[in-house]
């Protein structure tokens, strides 16, 4: 039953689907081989940052229809639809990306999951997303994975799960008999459009036939009612679904996207099965032709030499090098030297050029060391500046200044290898092109300071210590950014001290404070986030803590 299970799902092949690569079994123990994601769910996100606008969230949901199409189509259910199996990544160019996880696995121990809660009134997992016939033990089908989706949505929409009871058996009993709060009553203080409300209690209606009969129609449902809340004039969003458009490298922000949730994505940039089995039969080839290949290196060794000696001797680069556009074409470049560059040749109507670069000496990855890189902008663009891992991955997005203004990321704790792409951010018409004026770009290395602000630490396990009388100098990267401070004394009332142009709001441990007075205790998380739409986002701030005991 495994072994079927696994098979259907490692057939799944949409890009919002997280795949399975292998599975078997190694002396007596089931495996699976899974693409590795790295990101945050759906479930941390909404603990985070509390309840989330549809216009916000909408991509989110569609790129979870996406994935769903595909499965039922396929004839897959997932059955463990949740916040936690939902997780927000990011693509090269700094755009969220979503990713659905453990399609069809919670099959494997449904009827074991259903005796715990009728045998000892508890579940293995979540009853909060379970469909009113999946609790019955009934036969499901995709409309059950609707509902689910529906009970995920109106926890995003209002930060509460659809019912809430005190035990497991409580939480799966209202499911069955009682009615949903709408969202816009649950959380009136939210504003909700009643016409979310129609969508959600669609989805959570208690015969599947009553409900959105396939992942199209609630994709359908909520890209019409997104584009009529949508009245800007620019596209200012931070999600995209897949269209089904011919692939081109990077997500375009143009406004004539197929569709008003659309994203364009590179196939190139996703892992297939069929990548992990070309890699075996290339591992098979070697072993078969070792017994020649071995002699053959020995012969070259000393040309190889040379030639190794050569490239690792290049000089890094005062000025980018054309073509750089793709991580193994990046222009090599040196800490402290200002790099001259430019916007050149656009690789299509909707995609603008990017340069990549990476240092000729890279910094030590433990930890000790952050990168600063600032970028002087082209007149006239506005362009963007992202730091990369090795792979591609986007770690860190700088995009507060806007046209023509300079961007900057400060001190980044280097963990590992790292890229930095330089492009503009094209919302309407053309990308620009081989303009005769360029930009400046310069990256600094310095050891990890206590008394200055590290990045990232928007998390509670990034988050910067800080101890009483100790003042930390930070920047906000960007409407958008927060900063999170681990607090490192002893237990008290404190006053938090903010100074300098930002302003920004205060939370302890999740809940609102005052500068003026908080309880603080050891580890307790300080999080800032910027409310000055006044202050360049180049101004910094400094924090401090007075205590009050």
């Amino acid at each position: 039953r495994f072994h079927r299970e696994a098979e259907a799902v490692s057939r799944l092949a949409h890009h919002n689907t997280v795949q399975v690569f292998d599975f078997g079994a190694d002396q007596g123990v089931l495996y699976l081989v899974m693409e590795y994601v790295k990101g945050v769910d759906v479930g941390e996100l909404v603990d985070r940052e509390g309840a989330v606008t549809f216009l916000a969230a909408a991509p989110i949901f569609a790129q979870a229809c996406a994935s769903l199409m595909e499965a039922h189509e396929r004839g897959v259910i997932h059955r463990d639809l949740k916040p936690e199996n939902i997780v927000v990544t990011r693509t090269h160019r700094g755009r969220d990306f979503v990713k659905v996880l453990d399609f069809g696995l919670a099959k494997l121990s449904e009827r074991e999951e259903l005796s715990d809660v009728t045998g000892r009134g508890t579940v293995v997992g979540t009853p909060y997303y379970m469909s009113p016939e999946q609790i019955r033990g009934d036969d499901i089908d995709r409309r059950s994975d609707i509902y689910a989706l529906g009970a995920l949505m109106y926890k995003v929409l209002t930060g509460d799960p659809p019912f809430q009871a005190k035990t497991p058996v409580g939480v799966l009993t209202k499911h069955l008999t009682d009615e949903v709060v709408p969202p816009s009553e649950h959380r009136s203080d939210l504003d909700i459009d009643p016409r979310v409300d129609e969508i959600v209690l669609k989805c959570l209606s208690k015969e599947p036939g009553d409900r959105y009969q396939s992942a199209n129609d609630l994709s359908e449902a909520i890209e019409v009612l997104y584009s009529e809340l949508d009245t800007s004039s620019q596209i200012s969003r931070q999600l995209y679904v897949g269209s089904g458009a011919t692939p081109v490298p990077r997500p375009s922000t143009n406004s004539d996207a197929s569709g008003p949730l659309a994203f364009d994505f590179d196939e190139a940039d996703f892992l297939r099965r069929s990548d992990i089995d070309a890699y075996e039969k290339r591992i098979r080839r070697r072993r078969v032709f070792r017994a020649v290949i071995v002699p053959l290196i020995l012969l070259a060794a000393a040309a190889g030499g040379v030639y190794w000696y050569t490239w690792q001797s290049e000089l890094p680069k005062t000025a980018e090098v054309e073509p750089n556009n793709t991580i193994a074409e990046g222009t090599k470049i040196a800490a402290g030297e200002r790099i001259d560059g430019r916007i050149g040749k656009r690789l299509s109507d909707r995609e603008g050029d990017q340069d990549i670069y990476y240092l000729a000496q890279p910094p030590a990855t433990d930890g000790t060391m952050t990168i600063t890189v600032e970028l002087i902008a082209q007149r006239n663009i506005d362009m963007e500046l992202v730091l990369l891992d090795s792979s591609g991955t986007s770690l860190v997005v700088a995009n507060g200044g806007g046209v023509g203004q300079d961007e900057w990321i400060r001190r980044y704790r280097v963990t590992g290898p790292l890229l930095i792409a330089v492009h503009e951010v094209v919302r309407d018409g053309l990308p620009s092109e081989s303009i005769s004026d360029g930009y400046q770009l310069e990256v600094s290395i310095a050891p990890v300071d206590p008394r200055l602000e590290t990045e990232p630490n928007d998390l509670g396990g990034d988050a910067n210590p800080i101890k009483p009388g100790q003042a930390i100098t930070a920047h906000f990267t960007s409407s958008r950014d927060i900063d999170v401070f681990r607090f490192a004394g002893a237990k008290g009332r404190y006053r938090i001290n903010i100074s300098g142009a930002q302003r920004a709001s205060i939370s302890v441990d999740g809940k609102p404070a005052q500068a003026a007075g908080v309880d603080l205790g050891p580890d307790s998380m300080i999080q800032l986030t910027p409310t000055s739409d006044h202050a360049p986002f180049e101004t910094p701030y400094t924090i401090d803590l007075s205590s009050l005991n």
